[in-house]
């Protein structure tokens, strides 16, 4: 779809769709919102609803970019100290010893 075709009204609407759809543990559609919509929420057309959605959703989808990459870095260097099989049953791959 073209934005640049669509209405105001339309742009709202996408808009509003792709940030309530993050909530739904998607935060990929929240980078997807905030970069496809930063020309309309800091554009000389700008929307003040757009600019909030858009500066939002690149907020949440940064805090869930550093929460994984902080939540990959743990489990694999504590994964073996928690002495449950748990933690190996999660694990795709087990590597062995450590590094």
């Amino acid at each position: 779809m073209d934005l640049r075709k669509a209405s105001p009204e339309e742009r709202l609407s996408i808009c509003s769709r792709y940030f309530y759809g993050g909530f739904a543990a998607l935060p990929l559609l929240w980078a997807i919102n905030a970069v496809w919509f930063a020309p309309y929420a800091f554009g000389p057309d700008s929307d003040h609803r757009i600019r909030r959605m858009v500066i939002i959703s690149g907020t949440l989808s940064l805090i869930c970019l550093v929460a994984i990459c902080f939540w990959i870095t743990w489990f694999q260097n504590n994964r073996d100290e928690t002495g449950t099989a748990f933690w190996d049953e999660m694990s795709v791959n087990i590597p062995k010893g450590k590094a």
